[in-house]
């Protein structure tokens, strides 16, 4: 009940690869809860209710002269709905009623009475369809045998579809209610709005950066947390918390573990789809006597210390990632996109009317 069925799934398969949402999605489980839609049309009298019943297998709609039918009816056969309209002679009717019905209809089958011939307003109401049209001719069985051929004749003229004709009661229903294997106009043009948005979106997404650009990421995020952690240390030691080297560089190597832990965190969405790698400590400082502590300086001295020891720390972590996202396979996320357009150029083409691709 959709074109391309394979084509539309495999766009959408694609698209999920890098839009969180997109509207191939949507349209899948639209179209998946969507009936095929047949709309019965015809003048007031001309028998559209007792086809109708036959469609649908039982009496569920009143017949009579005069025109019975005040509203328009949906009947359920299996995945098909099957409505039932008002006649076409009240203008005002068919402009606010009918002609929505038509055009949001997979086929229409008009009822044409043999007896009359079609009027301006039934000739432009299904003139504007573009639904898939089935033709019969009610009350043939009424008109002199002669003068048949003659009727059908004039049906034929006015209408590029099959026309059938004879006794609604015994006429041969097969294939009306079948689903064809071509698209509707209706879901082809949901299809190609559907398209027309996923290309929007895919447009929208930011480049794909490069192997190089995603090491120089996590080498600018590892930085940032380095230097928070090293700030860190010097704040306490201007606050006086810390006051000398060896208990400046334990604090670094204490407040270590929670700054790679954020790293690591923040990894994801630094190099998507690749495992984070192993990052290093701060050297573990070596002990330090009271005495050789007020040799290199006090504060000042373990300024300088926290200084060196976050430097090293951050070069070893350089050192680090370089060699982790050399030897690792990094997605290719730009194949993804490619394919995305290549299958959303092809359901454009696919999507379009049959006038349209020549």
């Amino acid at each position: 009940m959709m074109p391309d069925t394979a084509a539309v799934r495999a766009a959408a398969e694609a698209l999920a690869a890098v839009c969180a949402d997109n509207p191939l999605d949507v349209l899948l489980v639209r179209w998946s809860r969507t009936r095929w839609r047949v709309v019965v049309v015809g003048r007031i009298g001309v028998g559209k209710t007792t086809l109708v019943n036959r469609l649908v297998g039982s009496d569920v709609g009143a017949v009579g002269l005069g025109g019975v039918t005040q509203e328009p009816a949906v009947y359920r056969v299996g995945e098909i709905e099957v409505a039932d309209t008002p006649g076409l002679d009240d203008p005002d009717v068919a402009a606010s009623e009918l002609s929505p019905l038509v055009a949001d209809a997979d086929a229409v089958i008009w009822v044409v009475d043999g007896l009359m011939p079609a009027g301006a307003l039934e000739r432009q109401i299904l003139g504007a369809a573009e639904a898939l049209l089935h033709v019969v001719v009610s009350r043939l069985d009424l008109v002199e045998e002669a003068d048949r051929s003659h009727v059908l004749e004039r049906v034929c003229a006015l209408v590029h579809a099959p026309v059938r004709a004879g006794d609604l009661r015994a006429l041969d229903l097969d294939g009306l209610l079948t689903v064809p294997s071509r698209s509707s106009p209706r879901r082809r043009r949901a299809l190609a709005e559907a398209v027309v948005a996923a290309q929007t979106e895919l447009d929208a997404l930011p480049p794909v950066p490069s192997r190089s650009q995603l090491a120089e990421s996590a080498r600018a995020a590892w930085r940032r947390e380095v230097r928070e952690t090293e700030e860190l240390v010097a704040e306490e030691l201007a606050r006086g918390l810390v006051e000398q080297k060896d208990q400046a560089l334990r604090r670094l190597r204490l407040l270590a573990p929670y700054a790679i832990t954020r790293f690591l965190a923040n990894w994801s969405h630094l190099v998507p789809g690749v495992q984070p790698p192993q990052m290093p400590l701060p050297a573990v400082a070596p002990p330090v006597t009271p005495l050789a502590a007020a040799v290199m300086g006090g504060v000042d001295g373990a300024y300088r210390a926290v200084r060196a020891a976050a430097g090293s720390w951050l070069l070893e972590g350089d050192v680090v990632l370089g060699e982790h996202l050399a030897t690792v396979e990094v997605p290719d996320r730009e194949s993804p996109r490619r394919t995305a357009r290549v299958l959303l150029e092809a359901l454009v083409r696919g999507a379009a009317p049959e006038s349209e691709k020549h």
